[in-house]
C-alpha cells in the first residue's frame, strides 16, 4: 500500500513539474514576441556608390569574416549580399535591388540589400546624362 501511495505521489509531482515547465515556456515565448520588432517590408531601391570589400581579422592576422558594402554617394553605407558584387570591388556602380532601410535612435540610417536585381558599372569619365 505504501508503494502505491509513493508511486501516486511521484506521478502527481512529475505532472505538476511538466505543467509548470509548459507555462514557463509560454511566458518566455510571449516575452520574446513582445521584444521582436516587426520587420519592415522589402522595398525596391536604386543606389549609387563604390563597392568595398570589408574583412575582419583575428588576433593571428587570418581573415575570418568577409562582407561587401556600398559606400553611397549620400554617405550611407549599405550592406550587400555576396554573389554578384565580387567583380565590382573598387568600382563605382548603380545597383537596383530590394532591401530595407532603418533609422536608429541616434538618427543613423542603415541599409541592407537582400537581393540584387541588376548592377551596372558607371563610367566616371563620361559626362552625366541630363
Amino acid at each position: 500500500m505504501k508503494r502505491l501511495w509513493l508511486v501516486g505521489l511521484s506521478v502527481l509531482a512529475m505532472a505538476a513539474v511538466a505543467v509548470l515547465a509548459g507555462e514557463k515556456a509560454k511566458e518566455k515565448a510571449a516575452a520574446k514576441a513582445d521584444k521582436e520588432v516587426a520587420a519592415a517590408p522589402a522595398v525596391e531601391m536604386t543606389l549609387t556608390g563604390t563597392v568595398e570589400k570589408v574583412e575582419r581579422k583575428g588576433k593571428n592576422g587570418a581573415v575570418f569574416m568577409t562582407w561587401f558594402e556600398l559606400s553611397g554617394d549620400d554617405g550611407v553605407m549599405t550592406h550587400l549580399p555576396k554573389g554578384k558584387v565580387e567583380e565590382f570591388v573598387g568600382d563605382k556602380v548603380r545597383i537596383v535591388g530590394t532591401g530595407e532601410e532603418t533609422t536608429s535612435k541616434k538618427e543613423k540610417v542603415t541599409r541592407k540589400l537582400e537581393t540584387i536585381t541588376s548592377i551596372e558599372k558607371i563610367d566616371e569619365a563620361a559626362p552625366a546624362a541630363k
